[in-house]
């Protein structure tokens, strides 16, 4: 396997999950894991080089403006820049690309075709939400794509336009200051990598889950509609401490990106936490607003 592929793939994982309890409820527990994904993809983060385009032309009214990469180095400033950037990034990437631990079928969008999703998730104290939002821009000669995604929550709303490979790993991305309004953007350096190896057991939905986990079809209602969908169900158990996840998908091969609800469920120490979302609207229409290619 790839090593790139590994982080689009394998460390969702290991920390999707994760990433969405930190999003949501602000738990500090998932930082380590957070941490050794971001040694996969931005190692060289400090040393690349993060521009804007000297010759933008970005207009009022959120016009689409053009992006382009200057070869320059880097401050130490710029390059802690830069890695706060990637982090932002791998947030919305994991996101909002791997809703629920589910790997999408990437292929069923059509260009300018999105998904707009909504997140709840917390316990009987507290809840939060946020909102995901994937589009397929373009879809290239060479099998790269590019993609809309956007991630907004109570605190943060982050856009970028992803070019991607054929395994749908980021190649680079684009996106608009805040402070300056500059259109900025990043290209990702793969070096030469050993493959990592997985640890541990892991929920990310797969093929092979519809065959083994299947709960039959089920007739479910969500903001975008009425479905026929399959519910897949996994459990994994801690015998120890009695302890317990379940993941819960519903799937419609009609949608894109096959997912229309999932679940997170967490009991321990008899207490009860959950994450779930649920399709909000499939829309079509969506172009670069950033001119990124």
């Amino acid at each position: 396997m790839d090593s790139r592929r590994f982080v689009a793939r394998g460390a969702v994982a290991v920390i999707l999950v994760s990433l969405a309890v930190v999003s949501i409820s602000g738990c500090g527990s998932t930082i380590s894991a957070v941490g050794r994904l971001l040694d996969e993809t931005v190692e060289a983060a400090i040393g690349e080089t993060v521009e804007e385009d000297p010759n933008d032309k970005q207009t009022s009214g959120g016009q689409t403006g053009t992006a382009q990469t200057a070869p320059s180095g880097q401050s130490l400033f710029g390059g802690m820049a830069a890695l706060e950037n990637v982090m932002l990034f791998n947030v919305a990437y994991f996101q909002v690309l791997f809703l629920g631990g589910h790997d999408p079928s990437f292929d069923d969008f059509r260009e300018g075709q999105g998904v707009t999703w909504e997140i709840t998730g917390g316990d009987q104290n507290d809840e939060s939400f946020f909102t995901a939002e994937r589009a397929l821009l373009k879809r290239n000669s060479d099998g790269t794509s590019w993609w809309f995604l956007g991630y907004q929550s109570e605190d943060d709303a982050l856009e970028y336009e992803v070019l991607m490979d054929e395994e749908y790993v980021p190649l680079e991305f684009v996106w608009r200051d805040a402070d300056s309004g500059k259109t900025m953007r990043h290209t990702f350096d793969y070096g030469e990598e050993d493959e990592p190896t997985m640890e541990g057991e892991s929920a990310v939905y797969s093929d092979e889950f519809g065959d083994d986990y299947s709960r039959g079809t089920e007739r479910i209602t969500v903001r975008s509609g009425t479905y026929r969908a399959e519910h897949v169900a996994y459990e994994i158990s801690d015998a120890g401490t009695n302890a317990r996840l379940e993941y819960h998908w519903w799937l419609v091969d009609e949608v894109p990106g096959d997912l229309v609800k999932y679940e997170y469920r967490q009991f321990d120490e008899g207490e009860e936490s959950m994450i779930s979302g649920e399709l909000v609207a499939v829309d079509d229409g969506y172009v670069t607003r950033l001119g990124a290619y």
